[in-house]
């Protein structure tokens, strides 16, 4: 039983229609049953809106009545609870079917997704492949050669440049030693201390 229903009756009830109201100003099951369309009972009314009472007219005047003490609400029965308590399990059940099915069509949905990404993956291998076939063993050689004379020329080019920056002053003895030339234009080194 939708609770959102019964309130929705119980405000279109016209609290000018005796019909609607029993004589103690509660909602009359009946019209409450009849306006919802399912199997209401005065404990589902009570439930859903315990405090509510048929509004009293302005141009009646009421005779004053001393205020009677509430009486202590009716306990149901476990046949009453049971009832509850399946109807409330039957919609928890219905939202999680729907719920589940609604998951099974993004899982269809996703795997199908998953399987044109694994295909889109493979076709653009297949380009990356024909557009650079793999190389051979002798052509793999011949560019980690390359690479190594390209990285000790860019070694020597920075060296070169740092020099040029500091001067012959911050040469190590070494590199000094090593750009020691004799009058025949061959290098000789001069060690320190070597007298010579």
């Amino acid at each position: 039983m939708d609770d959102t229903k019964i309130v929705e009756a119980l405000g279109a009830l016209d609290h000018g229609k005796d019909e609607d109201w029993t004589a103690a100003g509660l909602p009359a099951v009946d019209s409450v049953r009849a306006l919802v369309g399912d199997d209401v009972t005065r404990s589902d009314i009570e439930r859903v809106a315990a405090m509510f009472r048929r509004a009293v007219r302005a141009d009646v005047q009421e005779p004053a009545q001393e205020p009677t003490p509430a009486a202590p609400p009716r306990e149901m029965t476990l046949d009453e609870r049971r009832a509850i308590a399946e109807r409330e399990a039957k919609e928890r059940i219905a939202t999680i079917r729907a719920e589940k099915a609604e998951a099974e069509a993004m899982a269809v949905e996703g795997k199908r997704r998953a399987d044109d990404c694994d295909r889109r993956i493979a076709q653009v291998n297949a380009e990356l492949e024909a557009a650079f076939p793999p190389l051979t063993a002798a052509e793999r050689h011949r560019q980690v050669v390359q690479r190594g004379v390209e990285d000790r020329r860019q070694a020597a080019a920075e060296r070169e440049a740092a020099m040029a920056i500091l001067g012959d002053g911050h040469k190590s003895p070494l590199d000094q030693a090593m750009a020691f030339r004799d009058g025949f234009g061959h290098s000789r080194p001069s060690y320190p201390g070597a007298g010579g």
